[in-house]
């Protein structure tokens, strides 16, 4: 399985907090309607960068559900 990038990670987090734990899961979602949630992901991180936030990935985590 490849890794999952910060900005996916990031999408996902703001689908999550609009919508919820929604169906379908992040996982199951095609790569044409993550894409919905880029600029939002990106915006996010460098509002985030610019207040002096870093994400940090704990390892095993980013498992969907």
């Amino acid at each position: 399985m490849a890794e999952r990038s910060i900005q996916d990670r990031m999408g996902e987090a703001l689908r999550r907090y609009q919508c919820g734990y929604a169906m379908p899961t992040w996982g199951e979602m095609g790569d044409d309607t993550k894409t919905l949630w880029s600029p939002s992901a990106r915006a996010m991180l460098s509002i985030m960068k610019r207040c002096g936030l870093k994400v940090v990935v704990e390892e095993g985590d980013g498992k969907d559900g």
